[in-house]
C-alpha cells in the first residue's frame, strides 16, 4: 500500500514539461494582447490628467484678467513691470547656446508660482499642473538628469504683439479685443512640441512653416484650450507634424500644404 500510495503521488504532482511550456505559450500570447491595451489605457488617464492641468491653467489665466481691469496676462518679455509674462523661465536642454544663462529655468518653480511680473501662477496654485503628464523631457545638470517643469505654451496673438506679424491680422491685449470674434475659435493654450519649447509663447507667423511645433505625444495628437474655455485633444493628420523627441533643438522647418498648419492659422487669429 505504501509503494501504491508514493506511485499514486508522484504520477498526480506537478506539470511536464510539455505542459509547462503550453501554460508558459498561452501567458505570453495573454500578455501581448493585453498590454497595448493596458497602455493605451494608461495614455487616455494622461490625456485626461493633461486636459484638467490646461482648464485649471485657464481659470488662473481667466481669473488674472478679472484682477486686473480685463487686461489680459502677457505673453512676451522676462517678467517686469514693462513687460509683464503669464509664465517666466526658459526651457532648454544642455546643448543649447544659451543654457548657461538660462539653463536652470528648465528646474525652477519658482518661475511659475509665484513667478515673477504679470505671472499667473498665484491664480492656479500647484506649479505641477504646468508639466503634461506625458512629457518625459528632461536636461543634464552637473551630470544629473533632472526633468523639466512647463509642456504648455500660448497662442502668441494673445497678450503679445510682435512688430513682425503681418499688421493684416489682430492681436489681443484686454478682454475687449475678444468682443467681435468667436472665442470658441481662437485656441489659447497648447501642448508644445519639446524640442520647440523655450519661452512662454507658440510661435507662430500665418506662414507654411513651424517655428514651434505642437505636441504630437497623446497618440498622435495634443491638448489644447481654446479663449471660451473648451479644452480638448487636437489629432494632429498631417505626419510631417508628428516629428519624433530627439533632445536636439529643433528651430523649425518649412512644411508647404500642411493641413495643420491650416488650423493653426484658422485658430490663431483672425483678420482686422
Amino acid at each position: 500500500m505504501k509503494i501504491g500510495l508514493a506511485s499514486s503521488r508522484q504520477a498526480t504532482s506537478g506539470f511536464t514539461l510539455v505542459e509547462l511550456l503550453v501554460v508558459i505559450a498561452i501567458i505570453a500570447i495573454l500578455a501581448s494582447l493585453l498590454l497595448p491595451a493596458l497602455a493605451s489605457a494608461k495614455e487616455r488617464a494622461r490625456t485626461i490628467a493633461c486636459i484638467n492641468n490646461q482648464r485649471q491653467i485657464y481659470i488662473g489665466w481667466l481669473t488674472y484678467s478679472q484682477e486686473n481691469n480685463a487686461t489680459l496676462p502677457g505673453n512676451s518679455g522676462g517678467g517686469t513691470e514693462e513687460s509683464p509674462v503669464w509664465v517666466s523661465g526658459t526651457m532648454s536642454y544642455e546643448t543649447d547656446p544659451w543654457f548657461s544663462k538660462s539653463g536652470r529655468d528648465s528646474t525652477n518653480k519658482l518661475l511659475i508660482n509665484p513667478g515673477k511680473y504679470g505671472s499667473i501662477g498665484p491664480f492656479v496654485g500647484k506649479a505641477d499642473v504646468y508639466k503634461c503628464p506625458s512629457d518625459s523631457s528632461w536636461l543634464l545638470i552637473d551630470g544629473k538628469r533632472h526633468k523639466r517643469v512647463r509642456s504648455y505654451t500660448m497662442n502668441n496673438f494673445v497678450g503679445h504683439v510682435r512688430l513682425e506679424e503681418p499688421t493684416v491680422y489682430r492681436h489681443f491685449l484686454k478682454e475687449a479685443d475678444l468682443t467681435p470674434i468667436d472665442i470658441d475659435r481662437l485656441y489659447l493654450f497648447i501642448d508644445s512640441h519639446e524640442d520647440n519649447l523655450v519661452g512662454g509663447f507658440f510661435d507662430f507667423n500665418m506662414q507654411d512653416r513651424f517655428f514651434s511645433v505642437p505636441a504630437s505625444r497623446h497618440r498622435g495628437g495634443g491638448v489644447v484650450t481654446f479663449v471660451s474655455g473648451r479644452v480638448g485633444s487636437q489629432k494632429w493628420k498631417d505626419a510631417r507634424t508628428r516629428i519624433p523627441v530627439t533632445r536636439k533643438r529643433n528651430l523649425g522647418f518649412a512644411s508647404p500644404n500642411n493641413a495643420d498648419i491650416a488650423w493653426l492659422k484658422w485658430h490663431s487669429t483672425v483678420e482686422k
